[in-house]
């Protein structure tokens, strides 16, 4: 994921943050607690990146 993180960066011409996003759409997440980030990449569920691009005024967001 980091390289992968790297590479966009590189190839982008504008200045726009870019970051690392691992979304488990199956996942169970009552056995972890909740979303965690590790190295800067961030591990979530659906809802919760979703519910985070609505905050941060991103209406294009996945749902």
């Amino acid at each position: 994921m980091l390289k992968q993180v790297d590479v966009l960066r590189g190839l982008l011409d504008i200045d726009v943050p870019v970051h690392g996003v691992l979304c488990f759409a199956e996942a169970d997440w009552p056995l972890i607690g909740c979303s965690f980030t590790t190295c800067g990449v961030q591990a979530c569920w659906p809802s919760k990146l979703s519910s985070q691009f609505e905050a941060e005024g991103l209406s294009s967001a996945p749902t």
